[in-house]
């Protein structure tokens, strides 16, 4: 009688420590007083920030939509709040993105883990704070990350990180030459395309030397398909007309703007003679045949801008982009041959 007692005893406990749980569980803490805060958090606010980004990253894992919506509008909306400050970004940075790691890296074969993975993805990203971009870094990685739609929304992150413009100068270059190690890297063409677009943001000397870089080892895999056509040339049209938008802008110093002419113009050259290398395949089906075509025109433009600030004034006058649309290959290959003679030399940087 006493053991039954006891046991009624103990189911009573648990049924009441259980619906505590649920309780606490439905009420996230109140953050909003945080938002403006100017001083250091102390640790009992440090806790709140942990169970608030729980509490919604929970609600974000269930994979129902209605409570992922709510989620993810809870943990972005304290960003937008007003007079929101660097110190209170920080610190829900650190509290956030724990609990978007747990869900990106939570078993692939649950239902709908996909989906939320780059959600979480996402909201890392969205973050405004310095301490989210190691993390980013971390998924931008092929050797680390296998899944191409985590490591394309960890790149555009970093973007975002950056355009908020939480990142100290100081440590910008640093995290361009890291994001760069990991493009070079990088096998699938969107994520190559997002890796231009966030470099292209910096707008430092460093990431446009590495800009180029990355061009380069793209155009040297489009240059190891022998016959083409590459899908690369897509990542190639768009970094170019980056690098145009940045090496035609005012902020760029004319002594830069030499710099990396020299070295860009080369490989804007091998871009131009690759297009030659793979006119058949090139010219076989529409699509390709307007990658290629777009290539061409921007490579022309920039390397005419380049061309006339690295050799003080003068530039190859030859009409290549017409060349190609008019399907004239010999005229085509001429206009190259002698752009290659220009490129070939100095001024230029082999």
């Amino acid at each position: 009688m006493q053991y039954r007692v006891l046991a009624q005893y103990v189911a009573a406990c648990l049924l009441a420590l259980l619906a505590m749980t649920a309780s606490v569980s439905a009420n996230p803490p109140d953050i909003s007083d945080l938002v403006t805060a100017r001083d250091a958090f102390t640790q009992s606010q440090i806790d709140r920030l942990e169970r608030y980004a729980e509490h919604w990253a929970n609600e974000l894992a269930s994979g129902q939509s209605d409570r992922m919506n709510r989620a993810r509008r809870e943990l972005l909306d304290q960003l937008r709040a007003p007079g929101v400050r660097r110190i209170f970004l920080d610190e829900y940075a650190r509290a956030v993105v724990p609990q978007m790691q747990r869900l990106i890296e939570r078993d692939p074969q649950m239902d709908g883990s996909q989906f939320i993975a780059i959600n979480a993805i996402q909201i890392i990203g969205m973050l405004q704070s310095e301490m989210a971009v190691r993390p980013l870094l971390e998924y931008a990685n092929p050797e680390r990350e296998d899944r191409s739609a985590i490591r394309l929304w960890a790149v555009n992150g970093f973007r975002l990180v950056v355009e908020s413009g939480n990142v100290t100068d100081r440590r910008t270059d640093g995290f361009v030459r890291d994001l760069h190690r990991l493009a070079e890297r990088e096998t699938d063409w969107m994520v190559l395309m997002r890796h231009f677009q966030a470099m292209a943001v910096v707008q430092t000397e460093v990431a446009r030397e590495r800009q180029v870089e990355l061009l380069s080892r793209v155009v040297s895999r489009i240059e190891e398909d022998e016959s083409g056509p590459s899908e690369l040339m897509r990542v190639v049209s768009q970094s170019l007309l980056l690098l145009r938008e940045q090496y035609i802008s005012p902020t760029i110093s004319a002594s830069e703007q030499t710099t990396l002419g020299r070295s860009l113009g080369p490989v804007l050259g091998r871009i131009l003679a690759v297009a030659d290398q793979h006119w058949d395949a090139a010219k076989a089906n529409e699509s390709s045949r307007e990658q290629y075509g777009s290539a061409i025109r921007i490579a022309e433009i920039l390397l005419r801008a380049v061309d006339s600030r690295v050799r003080s004034g003068s530039s190859v006058d030859e009409a290549i982009e017409q060349a190609w649309s008019s399907n004239n290959q010999s005229q085509y290959r001429s206009g190259v041959s002698r752009w290659q003679s220009v490129l070939s030399r100095s001024p230029y940087s082999q």
